[in-house]
């Protein structure tokens, strides 16, 4: 949840799976920000609330994001890895295929038991 603009097209194919829903995260977003969407801007929204606003990206720590290919998150994810790894941030990117949004937490799965396993690696060099 890096970018309170995101919404996909009503005919992306990723919207047939999403379980968190466009109009689940603009009310997430409005909670946080307090404001509406179109009330939002760069002015009034803090990178450090939406990272994907910031125009400088560069001096960040690295980074560690994962997500699946079936999450509303998933282009603003790539965008924002892309960005870091321009910038010369150390970016380490998960693309999970076929599962939606929370898919971790079918603990259970192989997909999911990687994604943890990424991510205690990742930490466990800090």
């Amino acid at each position: 949840m890096l970018d309170d603009r995101t919404v996909l097209p009503a005919d992306d194919p990723v919207q047939d799976y999403l379980i968190w829903t466009s109009k689940g995260n603009n009310l997430a977003w409005k909670a946080l920000l307090g404001k509406e969407r179109e009330e939002r801007t760069d002015e009034n929204v803090s990178i450090y609330a939406a990272p994907a606003r910031a125009k400088d990206v560069s001096g960040l720590p690295d980074t560690y994001i994962d997500v699946g290919a079936l999450d509303l998150f998933v282009y603003e994810d790539m965008e924002f890895a892309r960005r870091l790894t321009a910038a010369g941030v150390f970016a380490e990117f998960h693309l999970y295929p076929g599962v939606p949004h929370g898919f971790e937490s079918a603990r259970h799965t192989q997909l999911a038991q990687a994604a943890l396993s990424n991510r205690t690696k990742f930490l466990a060099r800090y």
